[in-house]
């Protein structure tokens, strides 16, 4: 099933294939965006003032996003993460050198104004996970999206090596590139406006988004961020195979579509599921996929000190999850169904 809502709101195998080439670090370049050391221009869209906005443009002749953020402090916690990503050695900490090739390349870092505080992306060719998972059967599913979560578990252990946290996964936040070799997807994790540095066992989390909070996010209090990544990597999983999160959202019979819980409904929930140790959201019943099935169970234990940190997963769990098909011969049909029925299909 495809639902027709978007959300409201905001290694461990040697076999994931990765790149060929590490990515540089971001260079700072100040100026306007039509003028300066390089040549920018906008394609077919207009440049909103004193609004975070993003566009398709050309860098320098070259294909590229740009991601332009009025809050100054959200552009910090973005330029920090991605400086932390692209400036440090995945093999220093027993990864693949081309981990980084998991994240969009920074062309560069633009201050349009006082307001407006810009990154330059590599234009990335593809869709979320939220529009190309809403393409593929049950059965694609469980042949396809073991290798796509085994990246972003390899994306997500390089961040916390270097002692960061994205701060809100979410299938949206996935982004499938379309240009992987054999047919087989390649993913690039975006957005890291909810980013921050772990400098304490216990701290506040930045933001997040309805559906994928961990339950102890309603307790209002500081918290383990590694494990907070848990919950939300197993509430994305769990997301993807069901089309709806597991927590937040009921169906609406007379409307025939899902609705959001109210926040006091949504906090009694989760602070029930921490009390009781026990969840209520219903079991998922599309997947027969006992590996990815173990995986969601281990990262969406009620309470946080039951749960595993991403660093430490079973790595005999992620050797079966990545014991898969190296292609993906429907590949191909699975993206003319996202092109058909998305609105855009490039990053993010």
């Amino acid at each position: 099933m495809y639902l027709p809502f978007k959300l409201i709101a905001s290694v461990a195998v040697a076999t994931l294939w990765l790149g060929s080439s590490a990515n540089a670090a971001p260079q700072n370049r100040n100026g306007t965006i039509l003028h300066g050391e390089h040549i920018i221009s906008f394609d077919g869209s207009s440049r909103p003032e004193g609004k975070s906005y993003t566009a398709f443009i050309r860098f320098d002749d070259q294909p590229a996003f740009l991601k332009c953020i009025a809050d100054k402090k959200s552009f910090q916690y973005e330029l920090a993460t991605l400086t932390a990503i692209h400036g440090n050695d995945p093999s220093r900490y027993g990864l693949p050198p081309d981990t980084k090739k998991l994240f969009a390349r920074v062309l560069g870092i633009m201050t349009q104004s006082s307001e407006q505080h810009c990154i330059v992306f590599e234009r990335l060719e593809g869709a979320d996970l939220f529009d190309f998972g809403g393409q593929m059967t049950d059965k694609q599913k469980d042949e396809i999206l073991p290798d796509i979560f085994l990246q972003t578990i390899l994306a997500l252990r390089y961040m916390h090596h270097i002692g960061w946290v994205h701060g809100d996964i979410k299938p949206e936040n996935i982004f499938i590139r379309r240009n992987g070799p054999n047919g087989r997807p390649r993913i690039a994790l975006i957005d890291f406006d909810a980013s921050q540095r772990v400098v304490n066992d216990r701290q506040e989390m930045i933001t997040g988004t309805p559906g994928y909070f961990a339950p102890e996010d309603y307790l209002v209090e500081p918290s383990n961020q590694f494990k907070r990544e848990s919950w939300m990597l197993g509430a994305t999983i769990y997301t993807t195979l069901t089309d709806v999160p597991p927590y937040g959202f009921y169906f609406n019979t007379e409307k025939n579509d899902y609705e959001q819980f109210n926040p006091w409904e949504m906090h009694k929930q989760m602070v029930h599921i921490m009390d009781t140790n026990t969840h209520t959201c219903p079991p998922i019943e599309t997947s027969h996929n006992s590996h990815l099935l173990a995986l969601v169970g281990m990262l969406m234990k009620c309470r946080a000190e039951d749960r595993p940190l991403i660093s430490d997963l079973d790595s005999s769990l992620l050797i079966e999850l990545a014991a898969r098909e190296d292609t993906h011969p429907e590949m191909a049909q699975i993206w003319e169904r996202v092109q058909a029925n998305t609105a855009t299909i490039s990053h993010p």
